[in-house]
């Protein structure tokens, strides 16, 4: 017969762990579950930040640029996709990391009907990805294309 032995963790893995905690719990970080809506809404500040981003979405010729948001927050997807049914001068545009996250950023935005086709997916190119670097270099070429250096003198700099 086998016999089974319970494990305890020793006090001093306890007290490191207690001592994490603690100081996890003092850094402004929402935690992605489906209580850090409550989390926000309680915390002032979060309260205050989101209001002003859904705020400034409703303004005339907005343009959001998004970079690095899988559009799976509901939160958030919510406020842009109530945004961009009512404001149809509202411009977003999510630059997809690689083009193989295409079909997800779609599958997130899906169950949203937007009259406006103001939210459009940016497919860096079967291969390449879209970097911050990358959207910024774009963003100023449209800009000002005398500004901005050619790729190779840029990679080099």
């Amino acid at each position: 017969m086998e016999t089974l032995r319970a494990w305890a963790p020793d006090p001093d893995t306890l007290d490191k762990w207690a001592e994490f905690q603690g100081a996890y719990r003092q850094l402004p970080i929402i935690n992605p579950t489906k209580q850090k809506f409550g989390d926000t809404v309680l915390d002032q500040t979060y309260f205050d930040l989101f209001r002003i981003f859904a705020n400034e979405l409703e303004y005339e010729e907005t343009l959001l640029i998004v970079a690095g948001f899988s559009c799976r927050d509901e939160h958030i997807r919510t406020v842009l996709e109530r945004s961009a049914r009512q404001n149809p001068t509202l411009t977003v545009l999510v630059f997809a990391y690689m083009t193989k996250q295409i079909d997800e950023l779609r599958a997130a935005l899906a169950g949203c009907e937007i009259p406006n086709r103001n939210i459009v997916i940016i497919d860096p190119g079967e291969g390449n990805t879209f970097t911050i670097r990358d959207i910024g270099h774009l963003l100023r070429s449209v800009a000002d294309p005398a500004s901005v250096p050619e790729k190779a003198e840029a990679e080099t700099a």
